[in-house]
């Protein structure tokens, strides 16, 4: 089981112990608001930050005694409340943030040099941005229908699948 906080960590935990085994700070004085598990590759584990940036963290092994940051985006401007992996491709995971925008996520790009559109740096990493909802509260994948993602907000919900066909 794995928990996070307000004091900027998380902890995983062995609920047969009733103890946690591992702890880690993502970054001081900032708060931790969502985490996500990936349902197929439990070495992964993805956090959600109070400014906006995104941790994706790799453990070594599945004793869970270490951890490395297998991913950094900080393109959000304002805190992140969802975040969920695609439980149909391990490699890509879905953002609601606070700055009215909701993203998908591809970890399996290299990460090169941003690309800039309109004075707008754009991470290789970032797949899709969806945008015009207010206040984006809960993300999820639809588990039967491959890569429709479902959003609900302040002002409703949406629910859409992004095209990643190449014309």
């Amino acid at each position: 089981m794995a928990t996070c906080s307000s004091d900027s960590s998380y902890k995983i935990w062995d609920i047969r112990q009733q103890k946690y085994i591992y702890s880690k700070v993502l970054e001081k004085g900032v708060d931790i608001n969502v985490m996500s598990w990936n349902p197929s590759t439990p070495s992964l584990l993805c956090f959600g930050l109070d400014n906006g940036h995104i941790w994706v963290e790799m453990f070594k092994s599945l004793s869970f005694n270490s951890s490395d940051c297998a991913a950094f985006f900080n393109y959000h401007k304002k805190p992140i409340n969802s975040i969920q992996f695609n439980p149909n491709n391990d490699c890509e995971l879905i953002v609601a943030s606070e700055d009215d925008t909701v993203t998908t996520w591809d970890l399996s790009v290299e990460d090169e040099k941003p690309e800039v559109v309109n004075g707008v740096e754009i991470p290789s990493n970032l797949m899709f941005d969806h945008k015009g909802m207010k206040k984006p509260k809960e993300i999820t994948y639809d588990r039967n229908i491959k890569d429709l993602i479902i959003v609900t907000g302040i002002d409703g919900f949406n629910v859409y699948q992004p095209d990643d066909t190449e014309e």
